[in-house]
């Protein structure tokens, strides 16, 4: 038998030793792989442990949410009847308002409803008869100048305003009415201006309260997020009414008056009946009407 030679197999060729610390370099590469900009590789971020934030609604645009805004609604104010009754500031305010209250669904009503609605040019005859029943100290508070009446030519530019809105008694018989600026984008700050004026026989009844929340609401749904309105003095209604739409802040006017800005509260005003009222909800309250 031929005898076999074993023959050596080859040895592998020596690996350099990496220099000091390259060790740690290739570790830290290999984890975290190469960058996709072709640069120095970074950490992947971390997955965030906060809860997501709750994205705001677009507001809707000028015209759609004025045209919400102004369907009509009901509102049943507090008290037996339609006779004035005088309450004392600090008794409880019960509004129902809308089709979501009880009265409106059970067609059962403690008190004829009001009617509230978006002004036309043919309101003025009732408008101005309703500021004329007011008396000095509640015109003061609402525009100053002096508790006088405004002129019929004052009140036809307020009718010219986007967002005016009357609460009837009666089909020529407003009670009160309220007002705001709307301009074709929200401001810088989001803030714009409101006024309610509410004649003297229906205050302390919730009127007021009820008619500010319907424009606070809409006026979320406009992209606004504050509310200021100003008078003669920060009286103890003027206040309830404005923190009726959310934290409230007290500050002077230019003119040495009071000035009051109200940040409107979304859970507060969201889902309001007799405010902000979705498309079915405003056709049905106008089927009633």
């Amino acid at each position: 038998m031929s005898a076999m030679t074993a023959v050596p197999a080859p040895r592998p060729a020596a690996t350099p030793l990496p220099a000091l610390g390259a060790d740690r370099r290739v570790a830290r590469t290999t984890a975290m792989g190469n960058h996709p900009a072709g640069g120095r590789s970074r950490r992947a971020p971390r997955p965030s442990r906060a809860l997501p934030r709750r994205s705001a609604p677009a507001p809707l645009p000028v015209r759609e949410g004025l045209a919400l805004a102004r369907r009509p609604w009901q509102l049943v104010p507090t008290g037996p009847g339609l006779s004035p009754k005088a309450l004392g500031e600090d008794a409880p305010v019960d509004v129902l308002a809308g089709l979501s209250s009880r009265a409106a669904r059970t067609g059962q009503e403690s008190s004829p409803a009001l009617r509230v609605r978006g002004a036309v040019p043919a309101d003025l005859p009732a408008l101005a008869a309703m500021h004329g029943r007011c008396t000095g100290t509640t015109l003061l508070q609402r525009y100053r100048a002096g508790g006088r009446v405004p002129s019929v030519a004052t009140l036809t530019q307020l009718l010219r305003q986007p967002l005016v809105l009357v609460v009837l008694a009666g089909p020529r018989q407003v009670v009160a009415v309220a007002t705001a600026h709307v301009s074709s984008r929200p401001s810088v700050d989001f803030t714009t201006e409101m006024g309610v004026l509410v004649e003297d026989a229906w205050q302390a009844r919730g009127v007021g309260t009820a008619l500010a929340r319907h424009v606070g609401a809409s006026l979320r749904h406009l992209g606004y997020g504050q509310v200021v309105t100003t008078a003669a003095t920060a009286s103890l209604p003027l206040t309830r009414v404005m923190e009726g739409l959310g934290s409230t802040r007290h500050g002077v006017a230019e003119d040495g008056g009071a000035r009051i800005a109200s940040r409107l509260d979304a859970s507060a005003l969201d889902g309001l009946a007799g405010g902000a009222l979705t498309a079915t909800t405003a056709d049905a309250a106008a089927a009633v009407l």
